[in-house]
């Protein structure tokens, strides 16, 4: 009998519930509301898989069309990213490598081994070079450059072709290969 009695007490203790002694606890006189009882609010329908991807397109665009502009202004440069299409500053810069462009407030801010980006025709803005500067003729207006592969004593560029420096002076700033997605993006 008294084996019983305790087999009772130990399950009554066992299967008390938890919510139970919070409420013995701190349950002010007077209120009966049953705390185990308490319903999860109802969950609220969320937008579509659709709706997710085309605000995410739309970000997407927003902030891909209007980085190009205030780079633009900060760098003080009509191009301040600028593909490398050819492979003649290797191991530097890679051939479809896209460089970061810092345009020049004063062209004395170029200096020998900088590399630079300039236009190859005066007239014509939408071949633009990047090249190591070999040598500086300040009197003439002159910069000679040649590319790190490259086996000549270099061309001759007038100052007033130059649109930029490369940003990064020992390493260059650059994102490996982007020029080859931009190219295949733009169909070329």
């Amino acid at each position: 009998m008294k084996e019983n009695q305790k087999n009772k007490e130990i399950e009554e203790i066992s299967t008390y519930n938890t919510f139970k002694v919070f409420e013995d606890i701190y349950r002010e006189e007077g209120e009966k509301e049953d705390y185990w009882q308490i319903k999860a609010p109802a969950k609220k329908r969320g937008m579509g898989a659709t709706s997710r991807f085309l605000i995410f397109v739309f970000i997407l665009s927003v902030l891909g069309l209007g980085i190009y502009p205030v780079l633009a202004y900060f760098l003080k440069t009509p191009y301040p990213l600028v593909v490398v299409a050819e492979d003649n500053l290797a191991p530097v810069v890679e051939k479809n490598d896209l460089v970061l462009v810092r345009g020049l407030v004063d062209k004395t801010e170029i200096e020998p081994n900088d590399l630079v980006v300039y236009a190859s025709d005066m007239t014509d803005n939408s071949n633009l070079l990047v090249q190591k500067v070999v040598d500086i003729n300040r009197e003439k207006g002159l910069l000679m450059v040649k590319g790190e592969a490259a086996e000549s004593a270099g061309e001759a560029v007038e100052m007033k072709q130059v649109m930029g420096k490369v940003v990064g002076d020992e390493k260059p700033f650059r994102v490996p290969f982007m020029g080859q997605l931009i190219g295949y993006l733009a169909g070329k």
